[in-house]
């Protein structure tokens, strides 16, 4: 179901519509939303839910390859891919300060 979701674009908060989904990054429940893209046309944003910063992207070619998987599967599996790229103390660090900027 979707879900309203505030994203930060230029510093300035926009409302649209997302699926949220939770995911343990070094062993910490994250909440995040599946949207569109503000930026590239056919490609999904995967945005931390509480902060609302852009985490990742799912490109065309990601959602053609991942057919019958889900936008919170496909939105994991980046997300995992980005942990494997920069560790996941840098990723879950980041998201915690995020959270903290958010309130």
């Amino acid at each position: 179901m979707a879900m309203k979701f505030k994203i930060l674009i230029g510093g300035k908060r926009k409302e649209i519509a997302a699926r949220r989904f939770s995911h343990y990054v070094d062993n910490v429940r994250f909440w995040f939303a599946v949207h569109p893209s503000t930026q590239f046309v056919s490609q999904l944003t995967v945005s931390h839910w509480e902060s609302g910063k852009a985490v990742c992207h799912i490109d065309n070619m990601t959602r053609i390859a991942g057919v019958g998987m889900s936008d919170a599967d496909l939105g994991r599996a980046q997300i995992n891919k980005l942990v494997g790229r920069v560790g996941a103390i840098k990723v879950s660090t980041t998201l915690r300060e995020a959270e903290k900027e958010a309130k």
